[in-house]
């Protein structure tokens, strides 16, 4: 996806989320060794459940984006008063899906989400880049601990189903903090000196 102009990249080891404000961001997260036909049925049963709940809400278009095959979905009014809008792409290889959340007064964000998320595109000689992950291994699994997307910029915050901590009241979350060098030597000078 093209980085748009007024997003903030925030980005972990299970995907990456451009944000305009908490309650409008993109999320791409992709599916390793998953064809596009799982992640279709996938959502198709997550789609059936809104169907049950909220008939009518959700708009499905199948179609090609570049060489790949693509399916966009819109929920309308998934949650009071924001839409959420879904792209997948992929072939019967790898597939990738592209999640949007935005307040749905708007028509001007609506298509300006929709543009964004059609900027999409699978570069499949892509290396994957974990940095500035890639000295560390962070096992959450069987906690609810998720990545933070709403973090500081100088850490990377882990929250309770990574929400903002604002919204858990400053509790159950920890931050972990890359320094820089000249920051480390200093911090390793003070350990030694306590």
């Amino acid at each position: 996806m093209v980085m748009p102009k007024g997003y903030e990249l925030n980005a972990s080891l299970e995907n990456v989320r451009v944000r305009k404000n908490k309650q409008t961001f993109i999320e791409v997260t992709e599916e390793p060794n998953k064809s596009i036909d799982e992640v279709k049925d996938a959502f198709d049963r997550v789609i059936g459940g809104i169907e049950e709940k909220k008939p009518n809400s959700c708009k499905i278009q199948d179609f090609k984006l570049g060489d790949y095959d693509a399916r966009f979905i819109y929920v309308s009014n998934l949650l009071p008063g924001i839409d959420k809008a879904t792209l997948i792409i992929g072939n019967e290889k790898y597939a990738t899906d592209v999640g949007a959340s935005f307040p749905n007064e708007d028509e001007s964000l609506k298509k300006e989400i929709m543009d964004i998320m059609l900027t999409s595109y699978i570069n499949p000689d892509a290396k994957p880049d974990h940095t500035p992950f890639a000295k560390y291994t962070i096992n959450t699994g069987g906690t609810g601990f998720k990545f933070n997307s709403f973090k500081n910029k100088n850490a990377h915050v882990y929250t309770s189903n990574g929400d903002d901590i604002e919204y858990t009241g400053g509790e159950n979350y920890f931050i972990i903090i890359q320094f820089a060098d000249s920051v480390k030597s200093t911090t390793d000078e003070k350990k030694r000196n306590c």
